[in-house]
């Protein structure tokens, strides 16, 4: 399935990435140890307001086990509130409709376990970026 969104993502030439990447503690580790080791706190951006890991001509320059949850995750978010992740498929992303169904469902099951293992200020603070978008935007799962 990760070749499906890959191709959709081609397509694109990261327009979500330009926008800020909520990083939990694992993905600073890991983006520390394999790639990066200057990542400035919990929201990566770097000077032309796009992601430091994103080359406009071939897209993203890490390799799918290294991108943040946060990558791996999109166009899926979450809110969190009252210790229950509630999901939502992200209309920023430009072909969310080209988005197979099964890859849906298949990422909101694997972020599930993947969020369950966050810290609670991580669920915390990693749902504020889905409150920020406008309802609109936002399409429940």
């Amino acid at each position: 399935m990760e070749a499906t969104f890959e191709k959709i993502c081609a397509k694109c030439k990261g327009h979500c990435c330009r926008s800020k990447v909520f990083l939990v503690e694992d993905d600073v580790k890991r983006l520390k140890r394999k790639v990066y080791d200057k990542i400035p706190g919990y929201m990566i951006q770097d000077d032309q307001k796009k992601c430091p890991f994103l080359d406009l001509k071939i897209g993203c320059t890490l390799k799918h086990e290294d991108k943040p949850l946060d990558c791996r995750m999109f166009p899926i978010a979450f809110k969190y509130k009252d210790g229950k992740a509630t999901f939502y498929l992200n209309k920023r992303c430009k072909y969310w409709k080209e988005i197979p169904r099964e890859w849906v469902l298949a990422t909101k099951k694997w972020a599930g376990k993947a969020i369950a293992e966050l810290t609670e200020e991580e669920k915390i603070e990693f749902s504020k970026m889905a409150e920020g978008y406008p309802e609109s935007k936002l399409m429940s799962l």
